[in-house]
């Protein structure tokens, strides 16, 4: 596998993009919403990075980042009712 973190870096700017739309679609879509999401999609990719099979990392960052987004989504929702 190619160097990680290397590969990480340049999916980050479209990672970015990624979290404002998935921001405004699952949550309040407020910046700290955003940037709570990308940088726990950041961070959750790090520590599962040897699960990563070496192809598709932005597919692979999206689905982790929209599966927390929804997991989030449903959180709030709970503390709403």
């Amino acid at each position: 596998m190619k160097d990680f973190k290397k590969d990480l870096i340049g999916k980050l700017p479209q990672l970015k993009k990624h979290a404002m739309i998935l921001s405004k679609k699952h949550l309040e879509n407020t910046e700290n919403d955003e940037e709570d999401l990308f940088q726990e999609t950041v961070k959750k990719a790090l520590l599962k990075q040897d699960e990563f099979n070496g192809e598709y990392l932005l597919a692979w960052l999206k689905t982790m980042m929209r599966n927390i987004a929804i997991d989030e989504f449903r959180h709030e929702s709970k503390k709403i009712e």
